[in-house]
């Protein structure tokens, strides 16, 4: 995570403004930022501008996806504002703009959990499960995820039969409109995916 943007707004807004506002934490000791991520931890060294990966209890850590967290992390730490949940569940593609940018090359991966769960709601339940997801009453199977400290993702699954297909969905609140960009809402699907599909 080399982004010389993400140290420059540590230097601007003070470590402990910048924890206020993203829900990340300072470690007065050390001048490191803890941000959880899922079930993991990035720990930010802003004297040394160094990020090191903390694995979640379980985790495999040669199996996460290194880039795609720091990405998603880096556009969350410049642009999350202080904001409440609003407790409403709503679809990415009610976003601002979201209809027209999520689709395409840019389309939500619900076709790869429906393809790794759709014939089995038991190995999905146990990955959400480890992945620290609460259960929603949503569908067939459905989980909340608390992916970084000021975003929820949900995840909803059909399972398919001889007569439907598998079908799967994702939730975000309702919040998310004003503070994240749509492509960083994509990330954080993709990175729960990930997480989920490589946790069976």
């Amino acid at each position: 995570m080399a982004d010389e943007r993400l140290w420059q707004c540590l230097v601007e807004e003070t470590p402990e403004r910048f924890c206020c506002r993203t829900g990340a934490e300072l470690d007065a000791a050390t001048g490191c930022i803890h941000l959880p991520v899922l079930t993991g931890t990035l720990v930010l060294d802003p004297a040394a501008q160094s990020v090191e990966w903390l694995a979640g209890e379980g985790a495999d850590p040669a199996t996460f996806p290194d880039l795609r967290v720091e990405a998603t992390a880096t556009n969350y730490l410049l642009s999350v504002r202080e904001l409440p949940f609003v407790g409403k569940w709503i679809s990415p593609q009610e976003l601002p703009s979201g209809a027209m940018f999520l689709r395409g090359q840019h389309a939500l991966p619900t076709a790869e959990l429906e393809a790794a769960f759709g014939e089995g709601l038991d190995a999905f339940k146990q990955a959400a499960e480890r992945l620290g997801g609460s259960p929603l009453t949503f569908a067939d199977a459905s989980y909340e995820f608390r992916v970084l400290p000021r975003v929820k993702l949900a995840v909803l699954l059909w399972r398919g039969d001889d007569e439907f297909p598998a079908r799967a969905r994702f939730l975000v609140d309702d919040s998310l409109r004003h503070h994240l960009a749509l492509d960083a809402v994509l990330g954080i699907a993709h990175l729960v995916t990930d997480r989920l599909i490589a946790t069976v």
